[in-house]
């Protein structure tokens, strides 16, 4: 179910979370030297979701389906 609505939704999914990840680096560009802040990693984490999402939408097939 969980992989229909992703697929389903994937067009607009994806552009939203570009948009999300262009915008995380450049906050962590801009406070690279800050501490306390932490940006490096939340911009890692955002890209692991959005590589993720990627993997799961264009390879992973469910179970049962026709190849």
């Amino acid at each position: 179910m969980l992989q229909i609505v992703v697929a389903l939704l994937w067009p607009l999914l994806r552009w939203i979370l570009a948009i999300d990840v262009t915008w995380q680096l450049v906050r962590m560009l801009y406070f690279w030297q800050t501490l306390g802040v932490h940006a490096g990693w939340t911009f890692m984490g955002h890209f692991a979701v959005l590589v993720g999402l990627t993997y799961f939408v264009a390879v992973r097939r469910p179970q049962g389906a026709l190849r």
